[in-house]
């Protein structure tokens, strides 16, 4: 738990306006991230980075103030808006016919990381509804706040193409990142986002688990499955190329 961040979460709940700046700073990046690998292009990503820490402010009193027995409910979503729910359509259950609800206040972090999740899945789920396909641009280089173990020899960065790397390094990461962006964009919008978090962001098992309100063996289960999903989707691809 980052207990300066949550200091400085309650500090601008009460209208500190540059605890709030500190806050975006800390934040933006793990959100821009999640927002860029989610949908597969910057200006998206940036319009719901902008929207995510938005919503924040707004809610942020809300954060600040409560108590145990009002449990994680992780901040608010356009569907949530009308049905009354503040996590909105992606409120997750644990398999027993009820919600699984932390029982403390989520650590500002995961609080503002799930509203950037259900964002990010409405906007995936509006745009499936729409029949609207976004080709992965690959023009951003993503520095990550915390990076997971399949990134960290690479210093912290996603070193995607750009005109100052070597044409055929540059072509080769290219074709890499595109077989990972293949393979996220055949899970599902939520699963696609958990595998975000876990091996791109570094979140771990039980950050998972508060972000998402589902336990840990089942943030343990959902990951198994997606992987598995994206092996298959990364074989297939390959054997599609074989002469």
């Amino acid at each position: 738990m980052d207990l300066e961040l949550d200091s400085l979460g309650e500090l601008a709940a009460a209208g500190d306006g540059e605890a709030f700046g500190a806050v975006v700073d800390r934040l933006s990046t793990p959100v821009f991230n999640l927002a860029y690998w989610g949908t597969g292009d910057r200006t998206e990503a940036e319009d719901l980075t902008q929207e995510t820490f938005l919503r924040a402010f707004r809610a942020l009193p809300r954060w600040a103030n409560r108590s145990r027995e009002n449990g994680f409910r992780g901040g608010e979503s356009k569907t949530g808006s009308q049905t009354g729910n503040q996590t909105g359509h992606s409120g997750e259950h644990n398999g027993q016919g009820g919600s699984y609800r932390d029982s403390s206040r989520p650590p500002l972090r995961s609080w503002v990381l799930r509203i950037a999740r259900n964002l990010v899945i409405d906007h995936l789920r509006s745009r499936s509804r729409k029949g609207v396909k976004v080709p992965w641009d690959g023009t951003c280089e993503l520095p990550l706040a915390n990076p997971g173990h399949a990134v960290r020899k690479a210093g912290g960065l996603i070193p995607l193409a750009s005109a100052e790397t070597d044409p055929i390094l540059a072509v080769e990461k290219f074709e890499r990142f595109s077989v990972l962006r293949d393979a996220l964009d055949s899970l599902k919008p939520a699963d696609r986002i958990l595998v975000i978090l876990f091996h791109l962001e570094g979140r771990s098992q039980a950050e998972l688990s508060r972000i998402l309100e589902i336990p840990v063996s089942t943030v343990k289960n959902r990951l198994y499955r997606a992987r598995r999903t994206m092996a298959v989707r990364i074989l297939e691809r390959g054997l599609r190329k074989s002469p």
